[in-house]
């Protein structure tokens, strides 16, 4: 029995992760995707990271992973980025344009 896939979409382009992503739905149901996404790319750039996550929002995968080769650089704080990161991917704006879907 497979528990789960977990594609590694390390990528900054959102068609590469739509694409990772919608690949491992051709093996399995959304309930056992799990996508990782290579933070890395957007340390200065939570708005970048919050488009990528509402792919995977909008294609009703289980989750995501966030993988970060260098917390350090991330602007300012790793803490703070977080915090930037949810205010902009849970806005009321992105939750409402992900329902139009």
């Amino acid at each position: 029995m497979l528990d789960f896939v977990m594609p590694m979409s390390y990528s900054p382009s959102n068609a590469t992760v739509w694409k990772d992503t919608t690949d491992a739905l051709q093996v399995t149901d959304p309930g056992r995707v799990v996508v990782g996404l290579g933070a890395w790319y957007f340390k200065n750039d939570p708005e970048g990271l919050a488009e990528q996550i509402n792919i995977l929002r909008k294609e009703k995968v289980r989750g995501f992973v966030l993988f970060a080769q260098d917390t350090v650089s991330m602007a300012p704080t790793v803490n703070e980025y977080m915090q930037n990161l949810k205010d902009v991917a849970l806005t009321k704006e992105v939750m409402e344009k992900l329902k139009s879907i």
